[in-house]
């Protein structure tokens, strides 16, 4: 049985990327790493608070699923700013957390 390759997702906030192998969403991450990200829905993608802004590495990612397609609608966000809890990782991708 080989082992997943380690992928980074770098948080601008955190002074190193941040490894990951196969977690379902940069929300995942952000829990797992003890990284400073809102969360009041847990995951749920009802609340909007664990919005990031994509800086490198967008074009990586998958549409946005109905639940944050209508999130992102509903508060008007621009083409880089995603759920973290609707988002799935992919390697080297940059993101910011904003101030909430």
């Amino acid at each position: 049985m080989s082992k997943s390759r380690k992928k980074s997702l770098h948080f601008t906030s955190e002074p190193y990327p941040t490894e990951f192998t196969s977690e379902n969403s940069i929300l995942e991450i952000a829990i797992k790493n003890n990284i400073a990200l809102n969360h009041s829905c847990e995951g749920m993608g009802t609340c909007g608070t664990c919005r990031i802004v994509i800086q490198s590495g967008g074009e990586k990612l998958k549409p946005r699923n109905i639940v944050e397609a209508e999130m992102a609608e509903d508060r008007g966000f621009d083409f880089n700013e995603r759920l973290a809890c609707q988002t799935c990782p992919v390697d080297k991708l940059v993101c910011k957390v904003p101030r909430q």
